[in-house]
């Protein structure tokens, strides 16, 4: 019986990959959890499926809308609209928020007490352009258009990151997260994401 259950789960693992033949030195194994893995005779190649920006990026503009939405029924009802009873009154952008910071954990608690703390400064009309006034006094500038903070976390995480410099460029000129940035794999820091929500839920703080 064991023997039975043991050819079947084999069986059914192989059924689960295609062998998709390229050339004589190279082959495509697709598995249907998505991954693609190119096999040759120098490297091997994992590409997810997955795209961690173009999530992100969703998930801060799909904020920012249901925000909106909340902000215009604010009015109609003449009641002032704050964050944290938002996040607490309404499922849907909770579970957004809840997302996020599990999705950008090693910088979440910074970057709230970088929105809590009031040190961030909007420095155009288009929430663009950022000051942000550190504890030894230092100012940082950082840019959500073209993606750049002068902070040494962010260069840090640009140089750390082996995928930032990969020669495959992202498929849209700007997004909500990585503005401009042409890496699959844009680097970040604590400013970009605090500066990123607070233009999101500017007015609601």
């Amino acid at each position: 019986m064991e023997k039975e259950t043991e050819i079947q789960y084999t069986k059914e693992e192989n059924q689960n990959d295609q062998e998709i033949p390229l050339s004589s030195s190279q082959s495509v194994k697709e598995k249907t959890e998505g991954d693609l893995v190119i096999f040759n005779n120098d490297s091997t190649l994992k590409k997810s499926s997955t795209n961690i920006r173009s999530i992100l990026s969703d998930l801060i503009s799909t904020l920012e809308e249901k925000i909106n939405i909340a902000k215009v029924d604010a009015i109609k009802e003449s009641r002032e609209l704050r964050l944290n009873e938002l996040l607490l009154s309404d499922s849907s952008i909770g579970d957004i928020w809840l997302g996020l910071s599990f999705l950008l954990h090693n910088i979440w608690d910074s970057a709230m007490a970088l929105m809590d703390s009031n040190v961030l400064y909007p420095k155009d009309p288009s929430y663009h352009l950022w000051e942000c006034t550190l504890e030894s006094g230092k100012v940082v500038h950082l840019n959500l258009h073209i993606w750049h903070c002068n902070c040494p976390q962010f260069i840090y995480n640009a140089f750390k990151n082996l995928h930032t410099f990969s020669q495959e460029k992202y498929h849209k000129k700007w997004d909500r997260w990585g503005g401009e940035c042409v890496s699959q794999h844009p680097p970040y820091c604590a400013h970009l994401l605090a500066a990123s929500l607070y233009a999101t839920c500017q007015g609601i703080l």
